[in-house]
C-alpha cells in the first residue's frame, strides 16, 4: 500500500476496536491519560476519514 492509498476499511475498523480497549483502561498517569486523549482524537479522525 502505498502512502497515498486510503487504508482499507478492514484496517481502520481494527485499529478503532482495539484502540477501544486502550480507552476503556483507567490512565495510571497524566501521560497515558494525555497519550488516550490523542489516540481517541486520531481514531475519530479515521472514522470520520473512512465514512466519506
Amino acid at each position: 500500500m502505498k502512502r497515498s492509498d486510503r487504508p482499507p476499511d478492514y484496517l481502520i475498523d481494527r485499529l478503532a476496536r482495539h484502540a477501544s480497549v486502550l480507552l476503556g483502561m483507567k490512565p495510571t498517569t497524566t501521560r497515558e491519560a494525555n497519550a488516550q486523549r490523542l489516540l481517541k482524537i486520531e481514531v475519530k479522525k479515521l472514522l470520520t476519514y473512512k465514512q466519506k
